[in-house]
């Protein structure tokens, strides 16, 4: 509840924020979510030991972060590849707001807790991985969909079952 809390009052405060610079430089909201979006991320990371994420911060443009790829054209994030950064912690379901995500690299570190992702709502995602986790229980169905409708090979090696 306070890691949501927090996310809820720094969203609330870019968008504040950023309406208030709209007038002198323009703020692209969805680059305002896809900046929020991150920064729940790493809220919920509770071990980084080699500090990957620690120019995640306000002071740097999201698309100078580690493991941030964005395209040219949008300027909006098109890959994360975080892989064996050995971080820990929960995967923050705010990464469904990364609309125009293709590529989610997670494998080889030791995030865990359920998959709370809404897989439908990233539907230019092209690979997923996530091996050598310990996630748990069902493969969302929204995942299964995304894969059924893109024919495309994701790995997860962890302690889940595929949803009924």
């Amino acid at each position: 509840l306070l890691i949501f809390l927090f996310c809820l009052s720094f969203f609330t405060s870019v968008v504040v924020l950023g309406q208030r610079e709209l007038s002198s430089a323009p703020v692209s909201l969805s680059n305002v979510t896809d900046q929020f979006t991150f920064l729940c991320f790493k809220s919920l990371v509770t071990k980084d030991p080699y500090n990957v994420l620690s120019n995640w911060n306000s002071n740097i443009s999201f698309y100078d972060w580690n493991g941030v790829s964005c395209s040219r054209g949008s300027q909006r994030v098109v890959a994360l590849n975080l892989s064996e950064k050995a971080l820990e912690g929960t995967l923050s379901p705010y990464i469904s707001n990364l609309s125009f995500l293709q590529v989610l690299d997670l494998s080889n570190d030791n995030f865990h807790g359920h998959l709370l992702v809404d897989f439908s709502r990233l539907s230019l995602l092209e690979k997923f991985s996530i091996n050598e986790n310990n996630f748990e229980g069902l493969i969302p169905q929204t995942l299964t969909i995304v894969v059924v409708s893109k024919y495309y090979y994701h790995k997860i090696t962890n302690s889940m079952a595929a949803s009924q």
